[in-house]
C-alpha cells in the first residue's frame, strides 16, 4: 500500500495501483537513493525488469550523461510546495565522493574539499522543478573522470535537505 507517500511521486499512485493490479510480485518502500525519502521498487512476475520510482520531493537528476563538448543538465525537483512560494537549490558538484552524515540534513555524497557551487537554482512551484545546463568543455583529459553532483535543498515549510548524489562519468 503506497497511499501514504503518493504525492511525492508525481501524481503516480491512480496509475501505479491500476497498472501493477494483479502482476505486481513484490514492492518494497525504502530510501534507495540516500536522501531521506522513500522511493519504490515493484517486482513484477511478467516482466523481465523491475520497476524503481524515485521519490521526486527532493531529487537531483541528470537527463543525460556528460560528454565532452556537450550540453550537460541538472535537474532539481522540490515538489509539492505551496502555489505561492519558490524554493532554492544550491546545487555543488566535485570530482569525489563522500559519505558525511550531517545531523538534520541527512548524508553528504560528495567531497566538500573539491567542491564547487554550480548557480544557485529558483524551483518555482507547483511546477517543482528547476534545471541549470552548461557545455563539458572540449578535453579529452576529461574523459573517465567521474562527477559527483548534491543539492543543498531549501523547501517551504520543510527547511534544509540534502538530495540524492548524482554520479556521472564523462564519456566522448
Amino acid at each position: 500500500h503506497v497511499r501514504f507517500v503518493a504525492r511525492a511521486f508525481a501524481n503516480t499512485h491512480d496509475t501505479l495501483a491500476s497498472a501493477f493490479a494483479g502482476h505486481c510480485h513484490d514492492q518494497a518502500i525504502a530510501d534507495l537513493d540516500g536522501d531521506g525519502d522513500a522511493d519504490m521498487v515493484f517486482a513484477s512476475r511478467l516482466a523481465e525488469q523491475n520497476d524503481l520510482y524515485h521519490n521526486l520531493q527532493r531529487q537531483l537528476h541528470a537527463p543525460v550523461e556528460p560528454k565532452i563538448g556537450q550540453l550537460y543538465s541538472l535537474d532539481a525537483y522540490l515538489r509539492y510546495g505551496p502555489a505561492s512560494t519558490i524554493d532554492l537549490a544550491a546545487v555543488y558538484m566535485s570530482t569525489g565522493a563522500a559519505s558525511i552524515v550531517v545531523s538534520g540534513l541527512g548524508t553528504l555524497g560528495i567531497d566538500p574539499v573539491m567542491a564547487v557551487p554550480i548557480p544557485l537554482l529558483t524551483v518555482p512551484q507547483p511546477a517543482g522543478v528547476a534545471s541549470v545546463s552548461f557545455t563539458v568543455p572540449n578535453m579529452p583529459s576529461l574523459i573517465g573522470m567521474t562527477l559527483y553532483s548534491q543539492s543543498v535543498m531549501v523547501a517551504y515549510p520543510s527547511g534544509l535537505r540534502l538530495s540524492n548524489v548524482v554520479r556521472d562519468v564523462i564519456a566522448l
